[in-house]
């Protein structure tokens, strides 16, 4: 059953939300826009590559922006001449719009994050 209470944020408050949240290491990681370290094995990279979707989809899910009833969103733009959906409030493009935000915001805080911190399961090159 729907929850009949859900709140919808607009997207500066997502970000607001969010950089309010989070760690260091995950705001490095989108200071940097999740570039590796030089140094990164190839499972690291892949890794750290897939964080920067995951986190656009994560944005999708926690604040609703595929749910019906949210305001600051349409669900079913037409394509362009070209066929791609690139209304500004698609829910892909708004949970872009947040991440751009956000990373500029972390790019502020963290001004010296160039790659993102090292993982663990992946420093020997591997």
């Amino acid at each position: 059953m729907p929850d009949e209470t859900l709140i919808f944020l607009t997207p500066d408050q997502i970000v607001e939300d969010i950089a309010s949240r989070i760690d260091e290491d995950s705001g490095k990681a989108i200071a940097c826009d999740f570039e590796p370290h030089p140094d990164a094995g190839q499972s690291e990279r892949f890794a750290i590559r897939y964080g920067k979707s995951m986190c656009m989809r994560r944005i999708r899910n926690v604040y609703h922006l595929w749910d019906t009833r949210n305001p600051h969103v349409v669900l079913s733009p037409p394509p362009n001449k070209d066929g791609i959906i690139d209304h500004p409030l698609f829910p892909d493009n708004v949970s872009a719009a947040i991440y751009d935000a956000l990373r500029a915001k972390m790019k502020e805080k963290y001004p010296d994050a160039t790659h993102c911190p090292r993982l663990d399961f992946d420093t020997k090159g591997g």
